[in-house]
């Protein structure tokens, strides 16, 4: 029996605004934090936002907003997989191992970041899951036999 357990803080992710105010194509404008401290609420989906969005808002004036890239960051994942293996002997030189692997065996949903975009009217929600082939998938069981001579 063997398995593995994985634990990751959430990405970092940037907030973005209209860049009309700036005039300059191909430029990524950011929004002002107009509050010191950003709350997370942990929201998902239709529950609310997953930080105060009150916290930020969209720059006006022919400037940059005073907000960095990476400055937040999603929801962490969690994530158990388990194995048992079963070898038996046929023959001095021949073994038949029976295989069972369990991949997200808790069935955690794994989120993706929020809309980080202000003009949005998403914005701070989360409304999908992460779609990357290690984390965004759901339970799963694979079954298997390896004969080995």
């Amino acid at each position: 029996m063997n398995g593995v357990f994985s634990a990751y803080s959430g990405r970092p992710f940037t907030l973005t605004a209209s860049g009309a105010s700036l005039n300059m194509p191909h430029n990524q404008q950011t929004p002002d934090q107009v509050k010191d401290t950003v709350d997370i609420f942990g929201n998902v989906g239709d529950a609310g936002t997953y930080f105060d969005t009150s916290a930020f808002k969209r720059v006006t004036a022919v400037r940059f907003g005073n907000v960095g890239r990476n400055t937040m960051r999603g929801p962490g994942q969690r994530n158990l997989d388990l194995s048992l293996f079963r070898t038996v002997k046929l023959r001095p030189t021949v073994d038949l191992q029976f295989r069972a692997e369990g991949f997200n065996i808790t069935n955690t949903p794994h989120f993706s970041n929020p809309n980080g975009n202000v003009n949005s009217s998403n914005f701070g929600k989360i409304l999908s899951t992460d779609s990357s082939w290690a984390m965004g998938r759901s339970r799963q069981f694979r079954f298997g036999f390896r004969l080995g001579f």
